[in-house]
């Protein structure tokens, strides 16, 4: 059985990007025929991207070693990286290119889907690639923390509005059912299965079926949101290209920069992954939920796109783990 749950983890890790374009042509084809998936109503798909965001990030739960969670809290230097990455660089690149190729108002949208915090699906990507799952949670936390006075000022800048109210109500909630419930929940198993089996179960007989966990919840979410939006993207094509193109050129900056980054300033390749993986996803359904509330409608077109394509851009990334070990080692 161990034998079969390696195997499967093995060519889940090694063929993801092509099981990743396979569900993309899955959900497309078979949402123009039986288009199940977009007549759900929004609370219900809500509630079930929030299960596989949570089945995504639970396994990482377990993995990460909370009695050294305050080692990383110590680490100012690398925080400060990750918030930089997140709330400068991303931001800048997002208004650079919004202001190129996009409508004011679709462009306050893509903007604002560029500052909100991270995607708890972060910790998922930092988990497949090896990084540092503690430092990852740490900053992540830290971009929750700082989100209700960089969005507002974002806002500000970006629109027409002299100023934006936005409600913290929900960036904290996605917090706690996403992030704090998984966290809590995986802790207890870790100490339990620690207490009586020990340590290397969880690092070396564990991993392998924990990260195809991780995996296979990942594909189920490519599969769901891209069936949400594909008939936006028939409808709307050009648009839809737009938008995706950006983000994947935001994002092809951002890791194109920080690599030198991390290897001029002698940051480890764990290091490094639990700092970009934060900075490049993003949630988008807190994006949406504020850009409809205080942008208008046509804001939240780029948070109904993006998380189309950012799982795909993250395993792409994913796909380029020996490329930059090789370069952070040298």
């Amino acid at each position: 059985m161990e034998n079969i749950v390696n195997k499967v983890a093995h060519n889940l890790r090694k063929y993801l990007m092509a099981y990743v374009l396979l569900t993309i042509i899955l959900a497309v084809f078979i949402e123009s025929f039986s288009p199940l998936v977009s007549r759900l109503d929004k609370g219900t798909f809500s509630q079930m991207i929030e299960l596989l965001a949570i089945s995504t990030i639970f396994p990482s739960m377990i993995m990460l070693k909370g009695e050294e969670l305050h080692y990383s809290l110590k680490r100012i230097r690398q925080i400060i990286i990750a918030v930089t990455y997140a709330y400068i660089i991303m931001p800048l690149l997002s208004i650079l290119l919004s202001h190129e190729l996009m409508e004011p108002d679709i462009g306050a949208g893509y903007v604002l889907a560029n500052v909100v915090p991270s995607s708890s699906a972060a910790l998922g990507y930092v988990l497949i690639t090896g990084g540092d799952i503690e430092l990852a949670t740490i900053v992540i936390v830290m971009f929750v923390i700082l989100s209700p006075a960089i969005i507002p000022a974002y806002l500000t800048l970006i629109s027409t509005v002299s100023s934006v109210q936005v409600s913290p109500a929900p960036v904290l909630w996605s917090l706690l059912f996403v992030l704090v419930m998984p966290l809590v929940f995986g802790q207890l198993i870790r100490q339990a299965i620690r207490r009586k089996y020990g340590e290397g179960l969880i690092q070396k007989e564990l991993r392998p079926t924990l990260s195809a966990i991780t995996m296979l919840s990942m594909l189920a979410m490519v599969y769901f949101l891209i069936a949400r939006k594909s008939s936006l993207m028939v409808r709307l094509p050009w648009l839809a290209a737009v938008i995706i193109g950006a983000q994947a050129l935001a994002v092809l900056a951002l890791v194109s920069l920080s690599i030198p980054i991390s290897r001029i300033l002698r940051l480890s390749y764990r290091e490094h992954q639990a700092i970009v993986f934060p900075a490049m996803t993003k949630n988008q359904g807190v994006a949406a939920a504020i850009a409809a509330s205080s942008l208008g409608t046509n804001a939240a077109l780029a948070p109904a796109l993006i998380p189309a394509i950012q799982p795909v851009l993250a395993i792409a990334y994913i796909h380029m783990e020996r490329f930059v070990m090789e370069i952070l080692r040298r």
